[in-house]
């Protein structure tokens, strides 16, 4: 065997080997994409189909220094754990949609961005929470939507809508609880 074959021959079993890791490498990266992208779309259905809270009920409604304070309670259905709610207001005037500020009153905490602990599976009471809605953004609709890990350190978080109510609003006890019927969409 001379050396030029023995060259060639490695050559070609050195090629095979580089092939085989690149065709490993892009099924590698592919599958990372493809359950990355498989969880963003779970987290924006799993709560409607499998909702970690249900009954959400606003009791109380008052606004003040420019904020709405809510109070009411809800039932938790899932231990998952409580990562933070979103509320955002979709404008009338020009159908934009912006992020509010959400602060929490509750347990004792004082103007917290998410409450000290996840809430046990059952009824709870929430309140106050404080939405930050200028009189600024025009009147629109007010919506909310809680976000659970429930799947550990997952590649997703579940959303879960609790509802919305026209902003400014004119609260009466007859209209409240109608109010919250229409769910959210998840949006980022």
């Amino acid at each position: 065997m001379t050396i030029k074959k023995v060259c060639r021959e490695t050559s070609k079993e050195v090629q095979s080997k580089v092939a085989d890791l690149v065709t490993a490498a892009f099924i590698g990266v592919f599958s990372v994409i493809a359950a990355i992208t498989a969880g963003q779309v779970l987290s924006l259905y799993e709560g409607r189909v499998w909702p970690v809270v249900d009954l959400f009920v606003v009791d109380e409604m008052r606004e003040g220094d420019g904020s709405l304070y809510l109070s009411g309670s809800f039932t938790k259905l899932r231990a998952c754990e409580f990562l933070y709610v979103m509320a955002w207001i979709e404008r009338r005037d020009t159908g934009e949609v912006e992020r509010l500020p959400l602060r929490f009153f509750d347990d004792g905490a004082q103007n917290a961005e998410s409450p000290a602990e996840s809430r046990p599976i059952g009824t709870s009471r929430y309140g106050e929470w404080k939405v930050d809605a200028p009189r600024i953004l025009g009147s629109g609709r007010v919506r909310l939507q809680s976000v659970h890990a429930c799947h550990g350190s997952g590649f997703w978080s579940t959303r879960t809508p609790l509802g919305s109510f026209d902003y400014p609003y004119q609260a009466t006890q007859d209209t409240l609880p109608a109010q919250l019927n229409s769910p959210a969409p998840p949006v980022e």
